[in-house]
């Protein structure tokens, strides 16, 4: 990871990625009741604790398993698709994982490169031409991932220089991601929706942060009506109780 200019390098403040960051070279966290902490703006609702939902466990296989085959450019981790069933909080669980692991990532939002290594949370500065971020060519960035939400911004200036591992989760949006229609191939990958069972599940840390009791009933008329989507899950029964 020293290739990368220092010049380009700056200590910077994320206070997701310092959690995960944290938690460099551990043991993996044991889910309590399928449940693990994570730090993250995006789990204010639950008390920054993420319900793993099978479909989550079994793209993160899927994602090494096609890192590892023999390519000439390393991989770019991308996710897109409907609005409200966790595709951010995905890719930040894959970080944490890359993080427990102790290898290195890096972690594109909001225009800003994050690079995450044993020694810290670096921003790297975006250059003006894509050929000074000739660092994707470097063997010590193979296996490197790049994790990237593409329904956030538009890619990295250098990301032809990725092979795409494309997770579409649920219904992809191609007026709001218009590059999806460039970039998808054989590397873009489905990401099973969750059923309602486990739903069911991570909603009882939502219910529990808000102190509102819900019936089963309830409960199963929110997500037969609205699932994927939690968010729209949530609300549903919150108009229950206030509406």
């Amino acid at each position: 990871m020293n290739t990368i200019p220092q010049s380009f390098l700056r200590p910077a403040h994320h206070p997701g990625l310092a959690f995960i960051h944290s938690r460099w070279g551990q043991t993996p966290q044991n889910p309590v009741d399928g449940v693990i902490d994570l730090q993250s703006r995006r789990l204010m609702n639950t008390n920054n604790r993420l319900f793993v939902f099978s479909a989550y466990k079994e793209m993160a296989e899927r994602v090494h398993q096609f890192n590892y085959i023999p390519a000439d450019r390393p991989t770019a981790v991308v996710v897109t698709g409907s609005p409200g069933i966790g595709k951010s909080v995905w890719l930040e669980y894959m970080a944490l994982r890359e993080s427990e692991a102790g290898r290195p990532f890096l972690y594109f939002v909001g225009q800003r490169r994050f690079l995450v290594r044993a020694d810290g949370v670096y921003n790297i500065k975006e250059a003006m031409d894509r050929d000074d971020l000739n660092f994707t060519s470097d063997p010590a960035f193979r296996h490197v991932l790049l994790l990237f939400d593409a329904d956030i911004g538009p890619p990295p200036l250098d990301f032809p220089d990725y092979l795409p591992f494309i997770v579409q989760a649920g219904l992809v949006d191609t007026q709001s991601s218009p590059w999806y229609k460039q970039h998808i191939t054989w590397t873009s990958f489905e990401m099973d929706p969750h059923p309602s069972e486990e739903l069911a599940q991570a909603l009882k840390l939502y219910v529990g942060v808000r102190k509102q009791h819900f019936t089963p009933k309830e409960i199963e008329l929110a997500i037969t009506r609205y699932a994927p989507d939690q968010r729209m899950i949530q609300k549903a029964l919150e108009d229950s109780v206030f509406g």
